[in-house]
């Protein structure tokens, strides 16, 4: 359990850390990026995500704890919350995709972040 933790830590660590250094480099970008951000949809597919988080370990309670029909229900219930999480995707990359912040795009790739010295 304490392993676990410990590379919980260092990879969570490790990964806020890298998005401050790039907020702190790309501010500008970061900015510009929020302004298109849409809460409503945001919100709304964080809550389906904790949700099926919060179904599929309350399974595994029911599993443990030899409940099967409340297994049943908690797994019927992760799964149709997993599809309503990637129902919202394809609109959401579609926009992504006509816009000029997706990083294929060659506004964000003409300033590559690698700095390289000759």
């Amino acid at each position: 359990m304490w392993l676990f933790l410990v590379t919980e830590i260092m990879f969570f660590g490790g990964l806020f850390t890298a998005y401050l250094i790039y907020r702190n480099w790309y501010y500008p970008a970061f900015v510009a990026g929020s302004h298109q951000l849409n809460v409503f949809w945001g919100t709304l597919n964080t809550v389906v995500l904790i949700s099926s988080s919060f179904t599929m370990a309350m399974g595994v309670w029911c599993a443990e704890t030899r409940r099967k029909s409340g297994l049943v229900l908690c797994l019927i219930l992760t799964f149709v919350l997993a599809c309503a999480s990637w129902a919202s995707r394809p609109s959401s990359i579609q926009r992504r995709l006509r816009s000029t912040t997706f990083p294929a795009s060659t506004t964000v790739c003409s300033r590559s972040p690698i700095r390289v010295r000759s």
